[in-house]
């Protein structure tokens, strides 16, 4: 069946495109964006280089975030490619500013693991080693909370495949982290089975955050993890998250702690006076 609406066509897309669920989401809002902007759904002759390149013109307009921009365009673009067999109309470029990822020291991680103490015990031990495997292995926390105690090996390492783009990642533990979740989760099925939901754990890592004095998110630990294995081991920070070196540099390098030593050029061999004074 030939698809003659947008919707239909973003339905044909998800149909013969094999895409995470979180790009199926985001495919589904951008989509939902454009008919929104349109007033409706619209039939396919209406969307066009053209129509896309207004509707993020008024976006611009509307002061909404340039990041948020540049990805409804990549999204609709690629509908667009795909209804036009590959070939498609210009469409208005979005230029996004030099980002500046924030990221965190390894004493400022144990300040953040140490407000644990805080919480209720039920809560303690888990939330504790949760940051802990945030850190150490760079997932996120949709990847952590798919992660089998399976998927960590008795020497502690983990290889696993991230579910946004199905990349491999291969990382390691340390042997303390390990027992804590020996301790405190399930053997078998995911380790988060039965815990809290996602949400109100997000709620208890920002009072964490703010009860240590610092700024962040649990994503927060994914950057610093990253950016701390680029400053060890120069070229390895994007293998570590699972990310092209390209992505890692724009979203992920957190240039305080990449560039965490400053550099000097030799000295100037100024004359001394006694010097001058010969010549």
């Amino acid at each position: 069946m030939i698809a003659m609406t947008l919707r239909a066509a973003l339905d044909s897309y998800i149909l013969y495109h094999q895409l995470a669920p979180e790009t199926i989401n985001w495919y589904c809002r951008a989509v939902k964006a454009f008919t929104g902007w349109a007033g409706g759904d619209v039939p396919l002759s209406e969307f066009n280089g053209e129509a896309i390149s207004r509707m993020l013109l008024d976006k611009h307009r509307e002061g909404l975030s340039a990041f948020y921009v540049r990805s409804l365009r990549s999204a609709l673009v690629a509908i667009l490619h795909d209804v036009r067999g590959g070939e498609a109309e210009r469409v208005r470029s979005v230029k996004t500013p030099t980002l500046d990822p924030h990221g965190l020291t390894p004493e400022e991680v144990g300040r953040l693991i140490a407000q644990c103490a805080a919480l209720p015990l039920h809560l303690r031990y888990k939330c504790e080693a949760l940051l802990e495997l945030g850190y150490y292995s760079g997932l996120d926390p949709k990847d952590i909370w798919r992660m089998e105690r399976a998927d960590i090996w008795p020497g502690g390492e983990i290889f696993f495949r991230r579910g946004k783009t199905g990349a491999a990642v291969f990382v390691k533990i340390p042997p303390e982290l390990l027992a804590m979740i020996d301790a405190h989760f399930p053997a078998e099925g995911p380790l988060l089975k039965g815990f809290i939901g996602r949400d109100y754990f997000r709620h208890i890592v920002r009072r964490l955050f703010c009860a240590a004095g610092l700024k962040g998110s649990f994503k927060t630990l994914r950057k610093s993890s990253g950016s701390l294995v680029e400053q060890e081991c120069p070229g390895k920070g994007c293998r570590h998250l699972g990310n092209s070196a390209t992505i890692f540099k724009r979203h992920y390098e957190v240039k305080r702690l990449i560039m965490s030593e400053p550099t000097m050029p030799p000295p100037i061999p100024w004359l001394k006076p006694e010097d001058e004074q010969r010549s």
